[in-house]
C-alpha cells in the first residue's frame, strides 16, 4: 500500500458526485480525501471548453486499484486529464532536503560574492595609494 496523490480535470458540466462515487467504489477505505480545489479557466481549450473542475484525490492504495482507476478515467467521456504520483517513491518526497541543500548552495555562492568584491575593492584601494607615493 503506497500513498498517492491524484490530480484530474473534469468537464465542468460533470456533476462531481459521480466522480466521487467512482472514487469510493475503487478504493474503498483506501481514499483519504476527495478535494474539489476550483473551477478555473484553463491555459488552452479542451473539448471547445475553457474552463473545468479540478479535484484533488489522496489515498493510500495499490498498483492494482491505480491501474484500475486509471483504465475507467481513461474511458470515461468527462475526465479530461488525470495526473497520478506516488507519493513514496517521488523525490520530491525529499524537497526539504533538496531545500536545505540549496539554502546551503546559495549561502556559499553569497560568501563567495561577497570575498570577491572585498577582494576587488582592497586591490583597487591598495593600487590607488601605491600610484599617489
Amino acid at each position: 500500500m503506497n500513498n498517492y496523490e491524484i490530480m484530474i480535470i473534469v468537464d465542468p458540466k460533470e456533476d462531481l458526485k459521480n466522480i466521487e462515487k467512482m472514487s469510493k467504489e475503487i478504493f474503498k477505505d483506501g481514499l483519504i480525501k476527495f478535494e474539489k480545489m476550483s473551477r478555473t479557466n484553463l491555459a488552452y481549450p479542451i473539448n471547445n471548453s475553457t474552463t473545468a473542475h479540478y479535484v484533488l484525490l489522496n489515498l493510500k492504495t495499490s498498483d492494482k486499484e491505480i491501474k484500475e482507476y486509471t483504465n475507467k478515467t481513461n474511458i470515461s467521456k468527462t475526465i479530461w486529464r488525470q495526473l497520478t504520483i506516488n507519493l513514496d517513491t517521488e523525490r520530491a518526497v525529499d524537497s526539504l532536503k533538496n531545500m536545505k541543500k540549496f539554502e546551503e548552495w546559495k549561502a556559499r555562492k553569497e560568501i563567495e560574492k561577497s570575498t570577491k568584491i572585498v577582494n576587488s575593492n582592497f586591490f583597487k584601494n591598495n593600487t590607488l595609494k601605491q600610484g599617489k607615493k
